[in-house]
């Protein structure tokens, strides 16, 4: 089984941008092709017409991106090179399948702490699955690996590419309020405060976490897949939690874990609902164990 900050954690932000082009560019071509003349001449002139800006080459950054991964003498500035070491050494074990449903009043609560801390909700919901880990399996600190969109540079936004790449992060979680956990995910998401795989340091207890909300477009609603959550399909791991986080409704997501066998799904489960209710009644309150 297998985060990104726009201010987010999630590349759903950066879908908006592209989607926006395809319709400039769709009102622009019923303008022009009203005589349904040649069509690479309609499409011309209709690009024309849109007077869209010229959209970076996707297939020249990511190839800039492998090279700076494959030769890292050659990187100046902001590391952006892909991760490619990541789960290249922790030895399979033995998992499991557990789902965990938020229906629309826990969906409700996570909107509600996110106004009581002022913390975006992706943010405050990585916050929790990452506080609800501690808890579960009596973790002083959480390692986090993130799928993050990495579009930070100039036109990104409009690229027609794959840029996401895995970045990492621990974050303390004993002896610390939820809210103080949560800011210091937050800022770090912020700033961009990412690692890439370090070897000798990757053992295999690390929380990965694929993050994808909804896109948030005017006038339109899109229509996700539920997920099924009688699927079974795993048997080793490589993270003691590897997990698929879909945002299915404005206020329900369908969390899909892939959980070492040595840690409790119900225990899990049990510890991400108190971290919610916490995060929206109590943020000041210390992070509890289960």
């Amino acid at each position: 089984m297998h985060v990104a900050v726009n201010h987010a954690v999630t590349d759903a932000a950066c879908i908006v941008p592209l989607v926006a082009d395809l319709l400039a560019l769709h009102d622009a071509a019923r303008e022009c092709n009203g005589d349904g003349g040649d069509l690479e001449a309609s499409a011309r002139a209709a690009l024309a017409r849109s007077a869209l800006p010229p959209a970076p080459d996707g297939l020249q950054i990511a190839q800039a991106r492998l090279s700076t991964a494959l030769l890292p003498e050659l990187i100046e500035g902001l590391d952006d090179r892909l991760d490619l070491a990541h789960n290249g050494c922790p030895p399979r074990k033995r998992g499991y399948d557990h789902y965990v449903k938020l229906l629309p009043n826990a969906g409700r609560i996570l909107e509600a702490a996110a106004g009581v801390t002022g913390i975006p909700t992706d943010h405050l919901l990585v916050a929790a699955l990452a506080s609800a880990l501690s808890s579960a399996a009596n973790l002083a600190q959480v390692k986090l690996s993130l799928i993050v969109p990495m579009r930070d540079g100039p036109g990104h936004g409009q690229a027609v590419a794959n840029l996401a790449s895995t970045r990492h992060l621990s974050v303390r979680m004993r002896g610390r309020s939820l809210i103080d956990i949560a800011l210091d995910l937050s800022m770090r998401f912020r700033r961009r405060d990412w690692q890439i795989s370090q070897l000798l340091d990757d053992d295999g207890d690390r929380l990965f976490i694929n993050l994808r909300s909804i896109p948030v477009f005017d006038g339109a609603s899109p229509v996700i897949e539920p997920q099924d959550t009688t699927r079974s399909p795993t048997r080793f791991v490589r993270n003691i939690v590897e997990m698929f986080a879909d945002q299915e409704t404005l206020y329900s997501w369908t969390l899909w874990l892939g959980l070492r066998e040595d840690v409790c799904g119900e225990a899990f489960s049990r510890a991400l609902r108190r971290a919610l209710w916490g995060f929206a009644t109590s943020p000041l309150r210390a992070l509890e164990a289960t």
